[in-house]
């Protein structure tokens, strides 16, 4: 799929492959999986330049520093996880679904778990779902197996599995929507990210107060649990939010219904993005919204270079800079 100001994204129907490694083998830290001391092709990203370099160093250095664990040598165990799993949408729309792909082994096959969360009520779901065969290796920097099954990871973020994504979001609605709840969930969210340190809108008290007159809630979602989010996206009607991990959640929304997503205006010099070498901005949200049958409207904002100071330039680059809310420009969106 192509747009004037986004990466091409690509959706793929069916599930993705599943791989099984037969020897000896390596689970790093990262999710690389090193089958007579060379990697799986799959079991990384693949598709940004110099990365596979980068990880297999990672993969050598990590059990020095940190250790190998031994102890499941004569394991086979599933593995799901890839470098960036702590990130709230590596692990919901990267890694959670690839464990998902797996589940005909829950209960019979470990589950191999490096310690990346990007919350801790994950922790318990792991445990339960892997019928409490969940092997924890995260004080160590790889783990030593009898062979790995898992799901190949998408070679770059904008790359989805239909079906796969499908059977991710069917699993978690039968495991949380069916339960009780007194969780009152609103119809129109907008999300505020002002507790954020980076990407929030400078005027952030303008864009809220534009959004409560507008029928809106406001939301941060950092003070909610996971069945909370789930629940929330689940009856949103319309959802409005600054590019950020939350809006991962647009996967658990009805087919139909809206979202806005406020990103920066592309530019040659603040949008550049050093590994994927280019200025167009991620479509991954675009791209969900695609496979979930979403409306799907962006809405590019200004970078607020004022606000662009050195630590967050140095750490996250000018990508996750703040911006600025422009009212002016959302008449015809809501």
């Amino acid at each position: 799929m192509k747009d004037s100001k986004f990466e091409s994204y690509v959706i793929h129907e069916g599930d993705r492959p599943i791989y099984t490694t037969t020897s000896p083998s390596i689970i790093t830290k990262d999710g690389v999986v090193l089958e007579r001391f060379w990697q799986h092709n799959g079991s990384f990203h693949s598709g940004y330049e110099g990365l596979w370099k980068e990880l297999l160093v990672r993969s050598v250095l990590l059990p020095f520093r940190y250790g190998l664990d031994v102890g499941h040598r004569k394991d086979r165990v599933l593995v799901f996880e890839n470098s960036w799993s702590a990130g709230y949408y590596h692990w919901l729309i990267e890694a959670l679904p690839r464990l998902i792909a797996l589940r005909k082994y829950f209960g019979l096959l470990p589950v191999a778990f490096s310690g990346r969360l990007p919350n801790n009520w994950f922790y318990s779901w792991l445990r339960d779902i892997s019928g409490s065969k969940l092997i924890d290796y995260s004080g160590r920097g790889g783990i030593l197996t009898a062979g790995a099954v898992f799901s190949q990871n998408p070679s770059v973020m904008s790359e989805f599995y239909r079906e796969e994504l499908l059977h991710f979001v069917e699993f978690v609605r039968s495991s949380i929507l069916d339960g009780p709840s007194d969780f009152n969930v609103p119809r129109k969210i907008y999300i505020s990210r002002k507790s954020a340190t980076h990407r929030r809108f400078s005027n952030e008290d303008v864009a809220e107060k534009f959004f409560e007159k507008c029928g809106y809630k406001v939301v941060e979602l950092q003070k909610l649990s996971f069945p909370e989010q789930v629940r929330l996206f689940s009856d949103a009607t319309d959802v409005a939010a600054i590019h950020g991990a939350g809006l991962s959640n647009i996967i658990f929304m009805k087919p139909g219904t809206s979202v806005i997503e406020f990103i920066q205006e592309p530019d040659v010099e603040f949008t550049w993005g050093s590994r994927r070498k280019t200025h167009l901005l991620n479509p991954c949200f675009k791209g969900l919204a695609d496979v979930f049958n979403i409306n799907y409207v962006p809405v590019f904002s200004k970078l607020d270079k004022a606000a662009l100071n050195g630590d967050v330039k140095s750490k996250y680059g000018t990508l996750h800079a703040d911006l600025i809310f422009d009212k002016s420009t959302m008449c015809d969106e809501i």
